[in-house]
């Protein structure tokens, strides 16, 4: 979908890929031509160039520049050619970039792509003259163009769009941009990177990185007394934040900058006119650096730009191009068209671009600066005529007039330089004298202000080139400022006005200190007067000094005379009132000045002080601040050295200290009072003083003198107080100290840590404190400003250590500040104590504690110091928990760590317990130092020094031992006793942190101990003893058991089963074997290491591409294992190694695999600690190609093979997509996360994007990722990974967790988007599974305390997220957000996050009144609703995750053993068990639907309940399109209620998506009555499935006729037969059976019409090869069941048999014939000598032996089809030869068996499909006509009555007795076999309650499988009068034996969890199995009597929950376990048929 331009989406997107590709190294054309194909290209002679095309060009320049010009001949070439043609290009978009843009498209591009050029050619001074020659040329031809198109006679409308849309915009364009470049040959100082800079950063990841509120607000008023006294204290707050930020805080404030703090990314779009000229401060020295570069344009350029420019000028020719411009203005054809004339514009662009060109050029010819001059004089003259002339009537007006005065100063900037001699100079300064003095009205002034300007900068120009006019011009110079002008004058006027409005006004304006920009002419539009006055009295002086420097060649005493004449002025302006005020003051600013500009000339700034000196206070006035300002000026030029600055300080000392004297006296006439109005200013000249002055002894000595201050003005204060106690106030003393608190805070910020003091500067930090507590400074009470209190605590983080040599008490005893007599013993005692407790805290920091006198303080000082220092230890976790969570951080905290483990071996024991205390603390805070790979190393390195230290004689005087790797020593204790006890300590201490950090890291914590056994193996020396090694060993083999989670029964499995030792031990030796293969590889080499390096990578490389291409998973791991290796010794990474490395599970995803790359990853990570963020970053980036490729996780799901429409030949099996690497390298990423959310916030940023990646927002789509059973586990670890990201502040950024969140939710919801399935892991994989689903549930239950109010509140002010979502003022009464309707695009880097339409799914149920609203309670309305529907969301995952676990549970633990049980699962239980009520289900289902239908249409397999169904099915009816495609859907739509009201809905049916072939057939059933739609759909859907499908179901096929009033089916089942004729058999032999009702064929069938119809239509349609494979096959099978009419009348015994073997000795067996119960198998002989008749009372059945080729069904059919006289040996050729018994029954009828096998059939596809190794036999049985039919024999299997009477022994004997002991494998496999068979045959007796189990109908074959024969007797029949005497299940004493003897067995809970299994495997096909049983209700069979569906149902328990249905079965299995009546029954048949039991 195409992105409007103005959310800038393709312009930063572009931007940040060309960024990208620039930091390559060398970046290839390939991916160059990423950028380069999207930029507009010449194509046959035409170039169009739209808005993507313009951005794609910037993209392309920022690769140029930032790349360092990679590929620049390319690009150049491409430019330049880009250049030549845009007169000719078309634009076809006119799109701002930014909203405020304002000049045309065409000039914007052109100024882009000029000023690039520019660039190029000064950066790259081989290209230089060819790109000014194509510039110049571009120029003059566009110029030439332009009077072509301006000066035609005619007027052409498509002509004259051309000229102002196109040609006079770029030569705007052109002339704004030629000619200009920096200062500086860097790329980083590019101009055009100043357009384009880059923006876009990344978020702030911790609100550390921002400065607090507090910190801003000291910064602003730093300077300030006790009242606010001057704005220079926010003038230069940038530059103070940044001192105190940066720890190098030295550096010229004072340093010109090129260009000011403007964004220039949009000002030159906006700005008419404007150019990079207009921002250099200082033009001469500009013009000096880039002389060079601005000589290439050459005199003949300039000439011919010269005549360009006149030939445009030309009257005529630039009014007709103002007419023109007029017209089309008017038109208003052009968008974006600012200009309504052209002459202004075109004026300031050409005069600016030979400005640029020509300043201070001195290679010009005479001529040529002729010929200039002219033009300039003439055009300067046309300019002024046209501004005298012009009125300001209106704003068009206004800014012509204001273009022409900045072109005339232009004008008049070249004109001074083309000056040639003296005379000419002489006459421009009377000129210039006039036109400065020349008077205006207020708002011409302001107007006029640039030619002002270049006045007085003209003047200073004049003295440089002619020094001669130096009087003249200083008088000129002299007299503006001191006269004053009357520019000046008006101004100042103008400035006390506002200054007056705004209550501001003061002479301490500190000026002098504003940066003005002197050269720059262009004028705010709304400067303030004051800035103006300002701006234009510097500009004035600075020439005044210019003037006075270059006069002193012919006046050596011009300064000297200056000075004096305006000391003058001063002295008369006093005595006059006239302008006295703007005279005075601009006579201090001037002296100041040229005092300051001029200090390195002699006496200057030594006369301007003592005029100072002398009219300070004399009298006393207002400008003896202005003064004082002055002079703090003067001592900061001064360099803190010199007479001056100490004259300075002096003075600003007296002055202090007088000032402060004099608020203890009452003396009016005392001179100290004389001082009092400029106190305040001496404090601002100190704080001007402390933040300028530059070097670290200055400041220092500056510290030095502002802390004597300050303790002298303590003592004055406490002189003060002696004398008179009463006069005197505390407050007022420290007041006067106050005041200097920010300054010496401003000062000590500057800085570094004051860490060795001398003598004197610690000893007055001492008193500073002391004073300060005396006076309150530091309680931060509302007493004193705030400020002063911030300042204190900025000084306190600098201040020295104040250790004293003293015991504190006598020190403070003796300290002068607070011995004083007025105050009381008490309140003296107590201000001692605060004082002792505070310089305590000072002189003993945290873990340095070790003043005995101290400790044994009576009075509990170390209590007190205790106290204090856990406090601040909380403030300390509280400040570094803030700062960014990146390397430097955690460098910070393991110096910490690292410092309180040596302080916790202390010699005194109270340290030791502060250390442990604080150690404790910190890694509590901060549970990463735990598995620290330094922090353990160090920990390991300590306990080896402690022991030994143990080694050492305590007496010998050793008191200090190194500690490897680190810069502490530890201190011995001096008794060995302590010694032991510390080591002891300390030992135990170690072990508990490796348990602990074994609980949070296992992996990562194990493989740092490996890797420190494997260093320190390489320095030990011999067999040394090493106790660090010995502890590293000790925990990993104590530590080193398996995930308890993953194990149950721990208890009770053996220690070195659990113990995981062994793969440590592998790992290990893995290590230290491919470490020494690669030292050794490098080893061999003599050469170069590097040379060697590259070698031994490149041949690394090609073993592994070689082992992914062969697939060798052996030679694979051995390559990844030398790579790590390789990396590992390499001081440098080679990138290809590295990206082998991490991209090794995607060249080769397997499973084999993985555990190795990841075990390599844990070496990498735990050897190389410095490469942690550069791999996370590679393999993440591998981790999305996985995503990319769509394998593993994110594979679609294969295709389901559905159970109920399965052939014969289908290969039925769980469908387990192949998740390969992901398992395992999910686990990995999770304990990664983990490590980062504590550590790294860059990680963690990467961490999120690779979740963004990986989890799709939409929900219910089937191409994101599978939800197949087997990967649950694996998703939800990787959900709960990012959901522990979004939970607490790991993630700051609102708009990222509110993403992230969202793709959680959506990928959690999206799992349950399809039908529950049996889990197909077993034992220890589906334990781990449930384990991940638990801990998630467990966090989102959790999740709720982190969704709070103002997490939407910030999400929608940051990103307005509420537009994104339709929430605005058509709010409407509701807020159903349909985003694929009305959406909104956010724009920056949420664009890369796609929000789908279920991002919320707040209901119209849940909607607000918008109207009733404002604005913010709309806000807070849409928050909290927004949060009620994350709620929603939230319970309706933990609802269905609580299902799925249950029933996962209930699969893995369906007896509840105690030794299975999983941690959390009772939770979910409980939570599970919460009532819910009718109202929270519908809204739970639609909440479901709105999310997704396809939830919904799912939700009742999981939630089963009948509100839920008939909320879905409105759903579904009332929006049936959103669920077609889901055949699962279609039971929702159509209704028997929605068939008889012949709703319109039904039409959608006809589109609906393909259903199984029992469902269609359910629409002829009584479920639904008949229509024409369902039933076209239902043989719609017959039709799709093959012939061998739908012989499965002939037989409910046939009974679907009884429903077929439109005859649907018949003329379905007269198509299937000409489609195969196997299936027209099946068809002919059912139907044959069904046309009668009794077995003897004389009661009719209702279908006999309808069926002797079809039979007959059928018949008739056979022919050729389908009628004699017809005939063939009937006839051959009716020869055979014909034996049985024959034989009947035979005596049974040996005359029936004989008689049976002539019958079939007489059939012969034709070529093509099959047996009707197995259709894929030839018939290619009879056995003619085992023939057996079986007994029957009245009836002859008989068994026969069938040779048989199995060769499939398709070719049985096309050999029968195409019969060839082919032998026997090509018979048997065609499959596998058997032979196969069958019986055939005459006068029985076996529809009901058909029925049960059909049903078993089903069972045993559906156990094949989940998995489940089940055994059952569905031998096959087919009615062929009524009371007959055919029935396959179980091979090799005897009845359990055969065997009774063969052996007369228990079933358990026969085992022991066939198999073998019950030890030996035989029985255990035949036993397995049992039970398998028993749990199936289990399940299928009970739901078809299946009776008459007596031992006759029970088999046992050769292996052990129990098989069910005869199922004469089910449902609702059963023998003796339908009694039901049988239990639900035969499971007799011998069974109960075999499979263990008793209930409690492991075989027979095996037995029951089999059961349990296959219950549950069936019960989501119960509707299947319904309608198979439904369909044949009709038919009259005997287990049919009126509530077989009803009883059927209520076994398949669809009501219950998982849990609950294997309650159900468990119960049933008890039920019959052993029950009497099965014995009784088995006696029964015992007694009446001698069936043995």
């Amino acid at each position: 979908m195409y992105i409007p331009n103005e959310n800038r989406f393709y312009f930063q997107s572009i931007q940040n890929l060309a960024r990208s590709l620039a930091k390559h190294r060398t970046c290839t054309i390939d991916k160059l031509n990423l950028v380069f194909n999207l930029c507009p290209k010449v194509i046959k002679n035409e170039l169009v160039i739209d808005q993507r095309s313009q951005d794609s060009v910037i993209a392309l320049i920022i690769f140029l520049l930032e790349s360092n010009f990679q590929h620049k001949d390319f690009i150049i070439k491409y430019l330049l050619e880009l250049l030549e043609n845009l007169p000719n290009a078309k634009f076809v978009d006119e799109i701002k970039i930014y909203e405020q843009d304002r000049i045309p498209i065409v000039e914007r591009f052109c100024f882009c792509l000029n000023t690039a050029l520019n660039d190029i050619a000064y950066l790259c001074s081989e290209y230089s003259l060819d790109i000014i020659e194509k510039q110049v040329s571009l120029i003059v031809n566009i110029t030439q163009m332009i009077i072509e198109y301006g000066t035609k006679n005619e007027y052409n409308f498509s002509e004259s769009v051309i000229l102002c849309r196109q040609l006079l915009p770029i030569f705007i364009g052109m002339c704004r941009s030629s000619g200009r470049c920096s200062t500086r040959k860097d790329v980083k100082d590019a101009l055009f990177l100043k357009l384009f800079p880059l923006k876009n950063c990344p978020p702030k990841c911790d609100m550390s990185q921002e400065q607090t509120n507090e910190l801003d607000n000291y910064l602003s008023s730093v300077n300030v007394g006790r009242r606010s006294i001057s704005k220079s204290s926010s003038t230069n707050s940038y530059e103070l934040k940044n001192y105190i930020r940066k720890e190098n805080l030295f550096y010229d404030l004072n340093e010109n900058t090129l260009w000011n703090d403007i964004d220039f990314s949009y000002y030159f779009f906006y700005k008419f006119g404007s150019n990079f000229d207009l921002f250099i401060n200082r033009f001469p020295q500009y013009f000096e650096t880039v002389h060079e570069f601005k000589r290439n344009f050459s005199h003949n350029h300039v000439i011919r730009l010269l005549t360009a420019f006149k030939n445009l000028l030309q009257r005529e020719t630039i009014q007709s191009i103002d007419d023109i411009a007029s017209k089309i203005y008017n038109a208003n054809v052009i968008r974006i068209f600012p200009y309504k004339n052209f002459r202004e514009i075109i004026h300031l662009s050409i005069i600016s671009l030979l400005k640029s060109l020509l300043f201070l050029r001195n290679d010009l010819s005479v001529e040529s600066i002729d010929e200039l001059d002219e033009f300039i004089r003439k055009l300067y003259s046309e300019i002024e005529q046209t501004s005298k002339s012009q009125t300001m009537t209106d704003s068009g007006a206004i800014k012509a007039l204001k273009i022409n005065i900045l072109t005339n100063a232009m004008c008049l900037d070249l004109l001074i330089w083309f000056a040639k001699d003296e005379s000419s100079a002489d006459n421009l300064c009377y000129r210039i004298a006039d036109k400065i003095n020349a008077s205006h009205g207020h708002r011409l002034m302001i107007t006029q202000l640039p030619i002002f300007l270049a006045c007085l900068n003209g003047i200073g120009y004049l003295v440089k080139k002619f020094p001669h006019t130096a009087p003249n011009c200083i008088s000129i110079l002299k007299e503006f400022l001191t006269v004053p002008s009357p520019i000046l004058s008006k101004l100042f006027s103008q400035k006390q006005l506002e200054n007056f409005h705004s209550d501001t006004f003061n002479f301490t304006l500190n000026e002098t200190n504003i940066k003005v920009n002197n050269n720059n002419y262009n004028i705010p539009d709304k400067s303030s007067c004051s800035s103006l006055f300002i701006r234009l009295r510097d500009c004035a002086i600075e020439n005044l000094c210019i003037c006075l420097r270059y006069g002193l060649e012919n006046d050596p005493l011009c300064i000297q005379a200056t000075v004096a004449s305006i000391s003058n002025h001063l002295y008369q302006a006093e005595k006059s009132a006239r302008e006295s005020t703007i005279i005075s003051f601009n006579t201090i600013v001037s002296l100041g000045q040229m005092a300051t500009k001029l200090k390195d000339l002699p006496a200057t700034i030594e006369t301007v002080y003592q005029f100072f000196q002398q009219r300070f206070c004399q009298p006393v006035s207002n400008l003896d601040s202005l003064i004082v300002e002055q002079l703090s000026e003067m001592a900061i030029v001064s360099e803190c050295k010199g007479p001056i600055y100490e004259q300075v300080m002096k003075m600003f000392t007296t002055i202090t200290i007088q000032s402060s004297a004099a608020h203890y006296t009452n003396n009016a006439d005392d001179r100290k009072q004389s001082y009092r109005h400029v106190s305040l200013s001496v404090i601002n000249a100190f704080t001007n003083i402390a933040r300028r002055i530059n070097g670290e002894t200055e400041l220092t000595e500056f510290l030095g003198r502002l802390l004597e201050l300050f303790v002298q003005l303590g003592l004055e204060g406490k002189r003060a107080n002696e004398k008179n106690p009463t006069l005197v106030k505390a407050s007022t003393s420290a007041g006067n100290l106050g005041v200097l608190i920010p300054v010496i805070a401003v000062t000590i910020s500057r800085l570094p840590f004051l860490e060795s003091p001398k003598p004197r500067l610690h000893k007055l930090f001492r008193d500073f404190w002391v004073y300060c507590v005396v006076m309150g400074f530091t309680s931060g009470t509302q007493l004193w400003p705030d400020d002063w209190y911030i300042g204190v605590k900025e000084i306190a983080a600098k201040s020295p250590l104040l250790k004293s040599r003293e015991h504190l008490r006598s020190e403070l005893h003796y300290n002068s500040a607070i011995r004083n007599d007025a105050v009381s013993l008490i309140e003296l005692q107590e201000i001692r104590n605060q004082i002792l407790v505070y310089l305590s805290v000072i002189d003993l920091p945290i873990g340095s504690v070790s003043n005995q006198g101290i400790q044994k303080d009576k009075d509990g000082i170390w209590q007190c110091i205790s106290c204090i220092s856990d406090k601040i230890f909380k403030v300390f976790l509280e400040i570094i928990s803030k700062k960014p969570k990146n390397k430097n951080r955690d460098n910070e905290l393991e110096e910490y760590s690292i410092f309180l483990l040596v302080k916790f071996n202390h010699r005194q024991k109270q340290i030791r317990r502060a250390a442990d205390r604080y150690l404790s603390g910190l890694v509590d805070r901060f549970p990463h130092l735990l598995w620290s790979k330094r922090v353990l190393s160090t920990m390991l390195n300590l306990l080896e020094v402690l022991s030994r230290s143990l080694e050492l004689n305590p007496n010998e005087g050793i008191s200090e031992l190194p500690i490897p790797d680190i810069k502490y020593k530890i201190q011995l204790a001096q008794t060995m006793e302590i010694r032991e006890n510390i080591v002891r300590d300390f030992g135990s201490r170690c072990e508990g942190i490796i348990q602990e950090a074994v609980k949070w890291a296992p992996n990562i914590t194990r493989s740092h101990l490996q890797e420190y056994m494997t260093q320190m193996r390489t320095k030990l020396d011999g067999h040394t003893q090493h106790c660090g090694l010995s502890l590293a060993v000790q925990s990993i083999t104590l530590n080193s058991r398996q995930n308890d989670d993953s194990t149950q029964n721990s208890d009770k499995i053996p220690y070195f089963i659990q113990s995981n030792c062994c793969e440590i031990v592998s790992t290990t030796s893995i290590r230290t074997y491919y470490l020494g293969e690669i030292s050794g590889m490098l080893a061999t080499f003599k050469e170069d290491d590097l040379e060697a390096r590259k070698h031994i990578s490149m041949n690394l490389i090609a073993d592994f591409k070689e082992s992914c291409e062969k697939n060798d998973i052996k030679q694979h791991q051995r390559c990844v294992y030398r790579i790590t290796a390789m990396i590992i010794v390499s001081p440098e990474y080679d990138l290809q190694l590295f990206h082998m490395l991490c991209w090794a599970p995607v060249y080769l995803f397997s499973h084999e695999t993985i555990h190795c790359v990841i075990a390599s990853w844990k070496w990498l990570l735990s050897a190389r600690s410095d490469l942690e963020l550069i791999f996370i970053k590679e393999m993440t980036s591998s981790w999305v190609a996985t995503c990319d490729k769509k394998i593993g996780l994110f594979a679609p799901d294969p295709p389901n093979v559905d159970p109920l429409s399965s052939s014969t030949t289908s290969d039925l099996k769980p469908d387990t997509p192949y998740l390969g690497a992901h398992c395992e390298w999910v686990k990995f990423l999770n304990e990664r996360i983990e490590i980062a959310k504590y550590s790294s916030l860059d990680q963690v940023e990467i961490f999120v994007n690779l979740l963004h990646r990986s989890l799709h927002i939409s929900v219910g789509h089937m191409h994101y990722s599978s939800r197949n059973i087997s990967t649950i586990g694996t998703r939800f670890r990787l959900l709960n990974c990012g959901l522990t990201l979004v939970q607490g502040d790991t993630l700051l950024h609102s708009v990222s967790k509110f993403i992230l969140r969202e793709r959680i939710y959506s990928a959690a919801i999206d799992y349950f988007c399809g039908p529950q399935r049996c889990p197909i892991q077993r034992g220890t994989e589906l334990r781990e599974d449930i384990q991940s689903l638990i801990k998630f549930w467990q966090s989102l239950l959790a999740d709720k305390k982190y969704l709070k109010p103002n997490y939407v509140t910030e999400l929608a002010a940051a990103d307005n997220i509420s537009q994104s979502i339709n929430l605005g003022a058509d709010f409407k009464g509701s807020m159903d957000f349909n985003l694929n309707q009305t959406r909104i695009t956010p724009t920056g880097w949420i664009n890369t996050v796609p929000l789908s339409s279920n991002v919320s799914t707040l209901s119209k149920r849940s909607g607000l009144k918008g109207s009733q609203y404002g604005k913010n309670k709309e806000n807070n309305n849409f928050a909290e609703c927004f949060l009620k529907d994350y709620v929603r969301k939230r319970n309706l995952i933990l609802s269905l995750l609580a299902i799925e676990i249950e029933f996962l549970i209930t699969w893995y633990n369906p007896l509840s053993l105690l030794d299975l049980s999983i941690s959390g699962e009772e939770s979910v239980v409980k939570w599970r068990t919460q009532p819910t009520n009718e109202r929270n289900l519908k809204e739970t289902t639609r909440l479901a639907w709105n999310i997704s239908p396809i939830l919904a249409i799912f939700l009742p397999t999981r939630l089963k309940n009948p509100e839920i169904i008939q909320e879905i099915t409105r759903s579904v009816q009332q929006s049936p399109m959103s669920v077609c495609h889901l055949p699962e859907a279609i039971e929702y739509l159509v209704t028997s209620e929605l068939i008889l009201q012949d709703s319109k809905e039904l039409n959608y049916m006809l589109i609906w998506s393909q259903i199984s072939p029992v469902q269609a057939l359910s629409y002829f059933s009584r479920r639904y009555p008949n229509h024409p739609i369902p039933v076209q759909f239902a043989i719609r859907n017959l039709s799709f499935y093959p012939p061998d499908v739908i012989m499965l179901y002939i037989p409910q096929l046939v009974q679907a006729l009884r429903y077929d009033s439109m005859g649907y089916i018949s003329e379905f089942i007269k198509s299937m037969a000409e489609r195969s004729q196997l299936v027209t058999h099946q068809l002919l032999w059912n139907m044959n059976t069904n046309m009668f009702k009794d077995d003897d064929s004389q009661s009719r069938d209702e279908l006999y019409d309808q069926i002797e119809s079809i039979i007959t239509s059928i018949n008739n349609s056979l022919s050729g090869h389908s009628k004699e494979f017809y005939e063939r096959e009937f006839d051959f099978f009716q020869k055979v069941t014909a034996i049985s009419g024959e034989i009947r009348y035979f005596p049974k015994g040996i005359e029936r048999k004989n008689a049976l073997l002539a019958c079939l000795a007489r059939i012969v067996v034709q070529p093509g014939c099959y047996l009707p119960s197995k259709p894929e198998a030839l018939v290619i002989d009879i056995d003619k000598t085992r023939g057996i008749p079986l007994q029957s009372a009245a009836k002859a059945p008989f068994l026969a032996n069938f040779k048989v080729v199995h060769c499939g069904q398709k070719e049985l059919e096309k050999f029968a089809m195409n019969e060839n006289n082919v032998s026997e040996e090509e018979l048997c050729s065609m499959g596998p030869v058997m032979w196969q018994a069958a019986i055939f029954k005459v006068g029985d009828d076996v529809r009901q068996d058909m029925l049960a096998l059909q049903i078993i059939n089903l069972f045993k596809n559906i156990f094949k499909k989940v998995g489940l190794d089940l055994f059952l036999f569905p031998y096959r049985v087919v009615a062929t006509s009524p009371g007959c039919g055919v029935i396959e024999c179980v091979p090799d299997a005897k009845s359990r009555d055969q065997l009774g009477r063969e052996t007369d022994t228990s079933l358990y004997d026969y085992f022991l007795k066939t198999y073998g002991d019950e030890s030996s494998s035989r029985f255990q496999e035949a036993r397995a076999k049992f039970v398998k068979s028993m749990a199936a045959y289990s399940v299928v007796g009970f739901l078809l309650q299946i009776k008459d189990r007596h031992n006759g109908n029970i088999m046992i074959d050769k292996e052990g499988h129990i098989i069910h024969i005869d199922f004469g007797f089910m449902f609702e029949s059963s023998p003796g009068g339908n009694l039901g005497f049988e239990p639900d299940i035969k499971l007799t004493d011998e069974m109960v034996q075999v499979m263990g003897g008793k209930l409690d067995a492991p075989a027979f809970q095996w037995f029951q969890l089999l059961c349990v299994q296959a219950y549950l495997a069936v019960r989501p096909y119960r509707n299947a199995i319904i309608t198979l049983v439904s369909l044949m209700l009709d038919t009259g069979l005997p287990c049919f009597r009126g509530q077989t569906v009803k009883q059927l149902t209520d076994r398949l328990t669809p009501t219950y929950s998982e849990k609950d249905a294997a309650a159900y079965m468990l119960q049933i299995i008890r039920d019959s376990a052993l029950n009497f009546r099965t014995r009784t029954y088995d006696y029964i048949q015992y007694i009446q048929n001698q069936i043995p039991y």
